[in-house]
């Protein structure tokens, strides 16, 4: 697994025990795992897996059946119990790889931190740099201020950190 394909932000041991056990797996099958989340949800334990096609072809309802069968397959084999939602990752999609986060620089996005970064667990703003262990983010991108105002307003949020990102869509800007 080379790392621009590897989800670099932070999944729970849970998180990170469904991915390990079906990465390479879904992988051989000309599917790559964009998001996974365990979430709780009125009595029931959610595993939400976002993918997307190695050969870059729209996700289809047939690709999410494919590969919901394929992970749900290989967690049986595994002895892991899971209550599977199987989606693409939509416009206002998560950025949780290295090469999600490369091919989205200079973009509106929205973090949510593990704990507080510049006082806050939630960050919006245009991502400027990726670095080897983590980002750069202007926090200041919607006002829009001069150059030498927002060397201020940038953080640098390590990817073990951060627990959600996710890019906000253009369609949404334009509604501001």
């Amino acid at each position: 697994m080379s790392n621009a394909e590897k989800i670099i932000v932070y999944l729970d041991e849970n998180e990170l025990k469904v991915y390990d056990s079906v990465f390479e797996f879904v992988k051989n099958r000309g599917y790559e795992i964009t998001m996974i989340r365990i979430v709780h949800e009125y009595r029931s334990v959610i595993t939400r897996v976002n993918i997307e096609r190695i050969d870059k072809k729209p996700i289809t309802h047939e690709d999410c059946s494919e590969v919901g069968i394929l992970i749900d397959t290989k967690l049986k084999v595994d002895n892991i119990k899971a209550n599977l939602e199987i989606s693409s990752p939509g416009i206002d999609r998560d950025l949780t790889r290295l090469k999600d986060f490369e091919e989205h620089k200079g973009k509106e996005i929205k973090v949510k931190t593990r704990f507080p970064i510049s006082e806050s667990k939630t960050l919006i703003g245009e991502l400027m740099s990726i670095l080897p262990d983590g980002i750069e983010l202007n926090k200041d991108s919607q006002n829009k201020r001069s150059e030498e105002n927002s060397i201020y307003n940038k953080v640098f949020i390590p990817y073990n950190t951060i627990r959600k990102a996710k890019l906000i869509s253009d369609a949404y800007q334009s509604k501001k």
